[in-house]
């Protein structure tokens, strides 16, 4: 796998980072996982600048409709996403669908921005 994640209860945040080539697999198991756990209110910080896309046109597009319904199972917490150039031209329908939950959402080109951001954002869960 190159996504890995971890879920802090306690600071309501869920961070990923990806190295290597990135497939539908990999964003569709962490998607998996965030709502099973039932965190998708959780602050989330993912770092993708060392990820490489690994997916077809169709798998994004598919991701983005996957996403779309994750969004209407309630409070999407705040996102922050470091993402390099090819990631960002690859990716581009699906960051268009996650800026459309209500929730703040930032694209980074490096990680320490995108950490003191997600940092600033209240970590207090909405109902």
């Amino acid at each position: 796998m190159t996504l890995n994640w971890a879920i802090s209860s306690e600071n309501l945040l869920i961070t990923a980072r990806g190295a290597g080539p990135l497939s539908f697999k990999d964003v569709d198991d962490f998607h998996t996982a965030i709502a099973g756990a039932e965190v998708l209110a959780y602050r989330r910080y993912v770092d993708l600048s060392c990820s490489e896309p690994a997916m077809t046109y169709d798998e994004i597009m598919l991701l983005a409709a996957r996403t779309r319904g994750l969004h209407q199972r309630g409070q999407m917490g705040a996102l922050a996403i470091v993402v390099g150039p090819t990631m960002f031209e690859v990716a581009k329908p699906l960051f268009g669908v996650l800026a459309c939950a209500n929730r703040p959402m930032r694209l980074f080109s490096g990680p320490m921005m995108a950490q003191r951001w997600i940092g600033s954002v209240s970590s207090r869960m909405q109902h």
